[in-house]
């Protein structure tokens, strides 16, 4: 009874593998956080210009225009300072066999301020993106003149819980090595079952013009 009750686990573990692979693409659409672009006015009155990202649910036009809502959200409902980003990195891209544009952000310049200190703050801008994808590069703002131009090639490396959209736009003999490392971990990871550790081999991508756009589930 023991052997037939590990088998029925592992064949069970074997089909959400399995329906992930497949599905992976609608999971990840499933899951999504408000990307904002706000503006804060001091009690001294100074204008702050920033980004955040929240991920409370639901969301409602009235909760989106609502200052105490907005504040229990960046301040996480209780510290006493509100955290946002001074600036933000966009990429845009098509993927290979797609004629969709598509974007992802990355936030950069993590900030605080006293909630106490905020007279007024609003949404300038908002729109929902999957928190299941992110930039994986270490980038900076002087990156986003190379980021603008059309990468030389992509390649898309699938793996068990994770996959990688990887965007080239200056070839290498480092970064066709570490794509070749980053290949084995998926091809491994898919053989597997396991989520596998990735965060060494992406580390080594740093200094690269290269942006690196990782999804997970896990």
């Amino acid at each position: 009874m023991r052997i037939h009750h590990l088998y029925k686990v592992n064949f069970r573990k074997l089909i959400l593998i399995l329906l992930l692979s497949v599905f992976s693409r609608s999971l990840f659409a499933e899951y999504k956080v408000l990307s904002t672009e706000l503006l804060m006015e001091t009690n001294e009155g100074r204008l702050i210009h920033g980004y955040a990202i929240i991920s409370s649910l639901p969301v409602s036009m009235d909760s989106l225009n609502s200052e105490n809502w907005l504040l229990n959200n960046l301040s996480n409902g209780w510290m006493d300072s509100v955290t946002y980003s001074s600036d933000r990195l966009a990429y845009y891209f098509v993927e290979e066999g797609s004629a969709e544009l598509r974007h992802e952000y990355l936030l950069l310049g993590e900030q605080r301020f006293p909630v106490n200190r905020i007279r007024r703050i609003k949404l300038i801008i908002w729109e929902w993106e999957s928190s299941s994808n992110e930039i994986s590069s270490d980038l900076k703002m002087q990156d986003e003149v190379w980021m603008r131009e059309k990468p030389l090639r992509s390649v898309h490396y699938y793996g068990t819980y994770c996959d990688f959209l990887i965007f080239i736009h200056k070839e290498s003999s480092q970064t066709d090595q570490l794509l070749a490392e980053l290949k084995v971990l998926t091809d491994a990871a898919a053989v597997s079952g396991e989520p596998g550790d990735y965060r060494a081999v992406l580390k080594k991508f740093n200094g690269q013009k290269v942006v690196i756009i990782t999804t997970c589930i896990c």
